[in-house]
């Protein structure tokens, strides 16, 4: 079974990771209209990231993860190394979903890399913590990448992620699609998952592709190809089979 096929572990009522210069209140942060996504930023928008920062070692042994320095004073510490920001989600409560791509561990190679979506102030904890439901082993997605057969070259799974209005012209989506070569069946198992926010909340819909109403990867391309949908760029590396 494929390490990705684990139910997500929807973020709610995990463990808040979030420092603030300032008090984190809904005057400090101005939402945008609920379903937004905002992967290129206005200026005025709090949740802009300013930089991603990696603080000094207390010690040699010390391996300490980024920080993620947002416009309006709050700093994440999200526990992952190797971070790339993908996406900000808003909602109708001052606090967005942010949108993250990292692996929980300093020294792992690139097919550890998952792509993470909650709110800073439940964030999940380090992986093994021990909150129910709110260590670093929920992720949404694979990171977007293609993984080779080291000895035959041979592609061996992928998977694509978008952000945007790529689903519908009215509501913006993190989608993502993988496949993975099934040994048994001489095949692939392919599967697509996508985030929305609907409210408050987020939504979560994990399908195999082919299911009815499973989005398709020839309409988001189509939705790419508009400019209303983004994709975020794949890694590529291989591995001993």
């Amino acid at each position: 079974m494929s390490r990705w096929t684990l139910p997500l572990a929807v973020f709610f009522a995990l463990g808040a990771t979030l420092t603030s210069a300032a008090s984190l209140v809904a005057t400090r942060a101005r939402p945008g209209k609920p379903g937004d996504i905002a992967h290129c930023q206005a200026r005025t928008d709090p949740w802009k990231v300013v930089q991603i920062v990696e603080p000094p070692a207390q010690s040699p042994d010390e391996q300490p993860a980024p920080e993620i320095h947002f416009a309006g004073g709050m700093i994440l510490r999200p526990h992952l190394y190797a971070v790339a920001m993908i996406a900000t989600l808003h909602s109708s409560m001052s606090e967005p979903f942010i949108v993250l791509g990292g692996s929980s561990c300093n020294e792992c190679d690139a097919s550890t890399r998952a792509v993470f979506i909650s709110r800073p102030s439940t964030w999940p904890v380090e992986q093994g913590a021990g909150n129910a439901g709110g260590s670093l082993d929920s992720s949404f997605s694979p990171y977007p990448h293609r993984n080779f057969q080291r000895d035959t070259n041979t592609l061996w799974d992928w998977s694509r992620l978008f952000v945007g209005r790529c689903l519908a012209a009215d509501r913006d989506v993190v989608v993502s699609f993988s496949a993975e070569r099934n040994r048994a069946a001489y095949g692939w198992t392919r599967d697509v998952s996508w985030a929305y926010v609907v409210g408050d909340r987020l939504a979560v819909v994990r399908s195999k592709l082919n299911a009815v109403n499973a989005p398709s990867l020839a309409s988001v391309l189509r939705a790419t190809g508009r400019g209303s949908c983004h994709e975020i760029r794949q890694v590529t590396y291989d591995e001993p089979f």
